[in-house]
């Protein structure tokens, strides 16, 4: 009884780690181009503008949908 109640509990944990961990995939900045000296990416979902050399990026988007693979035209 007791290896069942432990075998359930480290079950229910690694279901809970897996689903941490693929919601903190979701806050990484990814998917960016860059030109020049500006660089677009994907954080959170959103679309976001920021200067190669620093400082603070501009959110391009806030829809409830799922922006990706940002490009710069030529």
């Amino acid at each position: 009884m007791i290896r069942k109640l432990t075998a359930q509990v480290l079950l229910v944990c690694t279901v809970l780690s897996v689903g941490c961990v693929a919601n903190a995939q979701q806050h990484l900045m990814r998917m960016a181009d860059v030109h020049k000296n500006k660089v677009v990416f994907t954080y959170e979902g959103d679309l976001w503008i920021g200067s190669t050399e620093g400082g603070d990026a501009r959110r391009l988007t806030n829809d409830p949908g799922n922006e990706t693979w940002a490009k710069f035209s030529p």
